[in-house]
């Protein structure tokens, strides 16, 4: 393999990680950052030992994860007999330290440009959900269903959809267990209790509350195949789902779509998105950019209110505000959300129906002021 080596301007250390872990690499990272020189082992892709100036081991990554930009260079089958990793895997490992940078962040006394018990408070108002929505399907635009639940006393609530392209089914994020015979009376009723003709289920991102119905639906229907990303379809990995369920919407880098041939002859793509970091790595969002429609993943996503009783399920002005507090508490940063929105953007001349992960959908003009209101928000990071 040839050296790899460049700015961490240009891509994160994450990226670079991730990268020898999924060749299978072999050889040393050396990293040139502001608090010094840093060294990765590699292993056939699983890291064995980390140096940085006299730190060694996880602490020394954490700290290289902590940093900003520098210069890498990656060297193959240079070795060391030194060994301050445990025995597991490169992402396993990321995500250990990156949970625990973020526990510190939690922390940390007021670090933050927005209060926390600001947060705190929005976050944990009692919704009472209206009867209606545990009840019945909702088409929100043509063969568009949302077909949810929602609990009481909770304000982040995960939204189900699914799609009907003349007989075929697509199930988009398949929600928590709680919400399973809502989610499959509302499902069985659009398809005539018919669930072959539940053909896929796309998976936004890889979360518990998003994903926790995949095998109870798998046990109905076993030839249903599950579509994500590369990065999120690792994460679920040890869910004991079929691996030949899995098909990844992304080769290379590069995003595939689905198309579709419907009724009187219309066809359609899905247009499967990248959102990276907003918020995991593997992050997507589901465009049909002939109907004007963004299924956007975490992306728009907001908390609900134990006051949001005049629209149970769309969006008004007000809401907004519970979108904002959304993405500051679980984005990244504001140059995140301005790449993936420019992603979104290159897609759509025009986008009429935002159908967010968490909380109400949006719609018209709605749509506009959100596409503009969230690339202006400070988050995550920004707020430090």
């Amino acid at each position: 393999m040839n050296a790899l080596h460049g700015s961490l301007s240009e891509i994160s250390i994450v990226d670079v990680l991730q990268l020898l872990e999924s060749r299978g690499s072999t050889g040393m990272l050396m990293l040139k950052l502001k608090e010094g020189n840093g060294e990765v082992y590699f292993d056939n892709g699983q890291i064995y030992h980390v140096a940085l100036n006299d730190v060694v081991g996880r602490e020394a990554l954490k700290q290289m994860l902590r940093s900003q930009g520098g210069l890498f260079e990656f060297i193959p089958d240079v070795k060391t007999d030194v060994a301050t990793i445990e025995n597991i895997s490169t992402t396993q490992l990321i995500l250990d330290l990156m949970r625990e940078l973020d526990e510190e962040m939690s922390g940390a006394e007021s670090t933050m440009g927005v209060e926390l018990q600001d947060i705190d408070s929005f976050s944990l108002q009692e919704y009472e959900p209206p009867e209606e929505l545990l009840v019945s399907a909702v088409e929100i635009t043509k063969d568009l269903y949302w077909v949810s639940s929602r609990e009481s006393g909770i304000d982040s609530q995960p939204n189900t959809y699914l799609l009907r392209c003349d007989e075929t089914f697509i199930l988009i994020d398949p929600g928590p267990i709680s919400y399973f015979d809502v989610i499959l009376q509302k499902v069985g009723e659009i398809m005539e209790n018919d669930f072959s003709k539940l053909k896929f289920m796309v998976v936004t991102n890889p979360l518990p509350d998003m994903t926790m119905n995949i095998n109870k639906l798998l046990e109905i229907n076993s030839e249903i195949y599950l579509l994500s990303t590369f990065e999120n379809i690792r994460m679920m990995a040890h869910m004991n789902i079929p691996k030949d369920r899995f098909k990844p919407v992304d080769f290379s880098g590069r995003p595939i779509h689905l198309q579709l041939g419907c009724a009187e002859g219309e066809e359609f793509l899905l247009r499967f998105i990248p959102t990276p970091y907003c918020p995991l790595r593997g992050s997507l969002a589901v465009g049909i950019p002939s109907r004007n429609v963004l299924i956007s993943g975490i992306l728009f996503s907001g908390l609900l209110s134990s006051t949001e009783q005049e629209n149970p399920l769309f969006a008004n002005e007000n809401d907004l505000q519970g979108m904002e507090k959304f993405m500051k508490i679980y984005m990244p940063s504001k140059n995140n959300i301005k790449d993936c929105v420019g992603r979104i953007k290159e897609k759509f001349e025009k986008i009429e129906v935002i159908a967010p992960a968490y909380g109400k959908i949006l719609r018209g003009e709605l749509a506009d002021k959100a596409l503009e209101l969230i690339e202006n928000i400070d988050v995550g990071i920004d707020l430090s």
